[in-house]
This record gives C-alpha cells, sequence and structure tokens, in this order.
C-alpha cells in the first residue's frame, strides 16, 4: 500500500494552489509553481456550481469548496474525486501486494478515491467503548452523478462471474479497515482507534498542519469528504469477489449538517485487510 501519510499532504497543493480552503471566502485563484505537479484543468465534465445541491445550512462559500472537491482530479497523486475516475482502472497486478487494490494500468499504486457526502452510519467504538476491530463509515454522496458514479464503479468492478443490474448497486458508500495490530513481544493483538479524522470545517490543507477530532465525535448527519482505496476480498459463502471501499481518511466539513439520527452499523468482518 502506499505510504499512509502521502496522498493528502501532497495533493492539497493541487487542490487549493499551495493555500489552504477556507470557510471564510473562496479559495484564491493561485496557479502552483511550475515545479509541482497540477491537478488537471476544468472540462466540460466538471461539476457545475449549480450543480450542488443547495441545503439548508451549506452556504455559498461551502459549495464553491464542495465544487473543488468533487472536480478534484490528479493523475501526479494518483487521487480523484469518485466522478472523475480514469478509465484505465484495473486490478493491481496479480500475486503481487496490491492484486486486491485498484490501481492505473500499467502501475502497482492503488488510486485514492474521493467522495463528498453526508454520514448516514458508523462503526468506531464497541458499545462499551473499547475500540473496534473494523471500523467503517457510510455516506450519501452529496450529488446525483456522485451516486451514479458509485454503481458505475460498482458495475465496473463486479467479478464477472456474478449477474447483478446496475439499477441494483446501492448509491452509498460504506469503507472500513481493520484497526488491530499486534502487542509488542507478544502474540496477541489488539485494536487501535481509527485517528486519521481531521477538522475541515474552516480550511482545508496539509494533514500535518490540520487539527485532528476524535472519531466519537462524527455522527450521522455530518457533511465529510471520506477517502478510499477501491478493494476487493473474497466471500466465502460463494468463493467470488466482492469490491468494497477501504477507509483512509475522514474530513469534516460540516457537523451536524443534517437532522438525521444516529446509526450504528455491526461490527462485521469485511473479509480483507488493507488500508480527504
Amino acid at each position: 500500500m502506499p505510504d499512509e501519510n502521502q496522498a493528502l499532504d501532497d495533493v492539497l497543493d493541487q487542490v487549493t494552489g499551495g493555500q489552504p480552503i477556507v470557510a471564510s471566502a473562496p479559495a484564491p485563484n493561485v496557479r502552483p509553481p511550475a515545479s509541482r505537479p497540477e491537478a488537471v484543468p476544468a472540462n466540460a465534465n466538471d461539476i457545475d456550481i449549480a450543480d450542488i445541491p443547495r441545503r439548508a445550512l451549506v452556504s455559498e462559500v461551502l459549495r464553491r469548496r464542495l465544487q473543488k472537491f468533487i472536480n478534484f482530479s490528479s493523475d501526479k497523486d494518483n487521487t480523484y474525486s469518485v466522478t472523475k475516475l480514469p478509465a484505465n482502472l484495473t486490478w493491481g497486478p496479480a500475486g503481487g501486494p496490491n492484486a486486491n487494490n485498484v490501481c492505473r494500468a500499467g502501475t502497482n499504486i492503488p488510486v485514492v478515491v474521493w467522495h463528498v457526502g453526508e454520514v448516514m452510519r458508523f462503526w468506531f467504538f464497541k458499545q462499551n467503548g473499547e475500540p473496534a476491530d473494523n471500523v467503517s463509515l457510510t455516506v450519501a454522496p452529496f450529488t446525483a452523478n456522485a451516486k451514479a458514479a458509485v454503481q458505475a464503479v460498482a458495475k465496473k468492478f463486479l467479478d464477472p462471474r456474478r449477474r447483478v443490474a446496475i439499477e441494483s448497486f446501492t448509491t452509498e458508500v460504506k469503507a472500513s479497515k481493520w484497526q488491530t495490530a499486534r502487542v509488542p513481544g507478544e502474540r496477541a493483538v489488539m485494536a487501535v482507534p481509527f485517528d486519521r479524522v481531521y477538522d475541515a470545517s474552516e480550511r482545508y490543507m496539509r494533514l500535518s498542519d490540520m487539527p485532528t477530532v476524535d472519531a466519537s465525535k462524527i455522527k450521522a448527519g455530518d457533511l465529510v469528504l471520506l477517502e478510499t482505496y477501491i478493494s476487493r476480498y473474497v466471500d466465502k459463502t460463494d468463493k467470488m469477489y466482492r469490491q468494497v471501499y477501504t477507509m483512509r481518511a475522514i474530513s469534516l466539513l460540516l457537523s451536524g449538517f443534517s437532522k438525521a439520527d444516529a446509526s450504528y452499523d455491526e461490527d462485521v468482518d469485511s473479509g480483507f485487510d488493507a488500508v480527504l
């Protein structure tokens, strides 16, 4: 898997031109220095501001921030909004460390996929307050085209032995990640809290410069940027592959965006161990 500290830190300069995306004013239109890789330029397939839903509590400034996230695409950083995924995606080389992660053809580097959406369900801690072995977050994409893109991903990476109509694919994105680690000097394993949660409500910048948020503060109805990998595992019941999303990071954009009630997922073993 790629360095977990690289993608968001390196990609940020492409989103902002080296400047943070702030909530107090639209992000400045600053061209990055020529030595820095640049995001794919705007094109006819970009989401217009008119396509960003007008919702209560979502300011015009926030809508423009969301537009930047939703339109983001960078070949250099191997990072894309789910609506901007390149066509040459495939599973990693057979037998390699990323055989069960989606990469660009000809590479062995998993692509990082961004989802802007509303938190629907989550599981970070057991009912007794201890960290969950397998954490998860489910979001509903914020725009109609993002929902369609999620279904397209499910269709593209469906095990060819399965026969499923695209209409039956969910438009929600559930991402999970194993949090178990071996206790130093012992054979036992323990679960550690998921700590890659960041406060991007005012600005979005390098992870090392962003304040963190305890995962317990995330609740249903929050608006987040969810960063994932596209992965797969073999279902023990039918021996076929199932496509899943591996959670990499969460950036909180707006707390309490919706009046939805908190909802908890069960601590379900997703069957694989992989890693906004």
